[in-house]
């Protein structure tokens, strides 16, 4: 083994993968939230993690969800992040904390509308082009009469989650 990198699991149960080389999805552990687990790993060996899913009475409670390493989906141990010298209790010592966590999620906001699904900046656009077409056919009353700061929030609270994923690589 390469490296052992100590997983911590922050926020909810997480079933790791190894992706082989043929790019298929190869679990390994199911590490509980709040635990850590030390898995060893070669340098060139991609992993993914996922949230555990559950289920009650044969059905499904929740489904898996992506989780990330530093913003990525995909982890990959660099040679840098090796400083053992070889031997199990100093790879012990050593071992890199890893955090998987969730992604952290965006709150919409006009600098980062363009980041947002086209579906959701149409749907803008209609809101806001009623909102104009209200404006000048009905001075005193409705859509028309409703501050620009009201309608951002609006926008805001009906954006859908965008969560945040570094690109590979990068």
């Amino acid at each position: 083994m390469r490296k052992a990198n100590r997983l911590l699991v922050t926020d909810a149960a997480v079933q790791t993968y190894w992706i082989d080389y043929e790019g298929r999805l190869r679990p390994y552990s199911t590490i509980a939230s709040g635990e850590t687990f030390d898995q060893g790993t070669y340098e060139t060996h991609p992993w993914t993690f996922t949230t555990k899913a559950s289920s009650r009475n044969g059905k499904a409670k929740s489904e898996r969800r992506r989780c990330v390493v530093n913003d990525s989906p995909i982890y990959v141990v660099s040679g840098e992040e090796d400083v053992s010298d070889g031997s199990l209790n100093d790879r012990e010592k050593k071992a890199r904390v890893v955090e998987i966590r969730r992604p952290r999620v965006v709150d919409w906001s006009p600098d980062v509308h363009e980041a947002f699904s086209i579906g959701f900046k149409r749907a803008v656009r209609c809101f806001l082009l009623a909102h104009q077409r209200s404006r000048s056919t009905s001075a005193d009353k409705g859509l028309g009469t409703m501050p620009n700061d009201m309608l951002l929030e609006i926008i805001a609270r009906m954006a859908p989650m965008k969560r945040v994923y570094r690109e590979i690589g990068a």
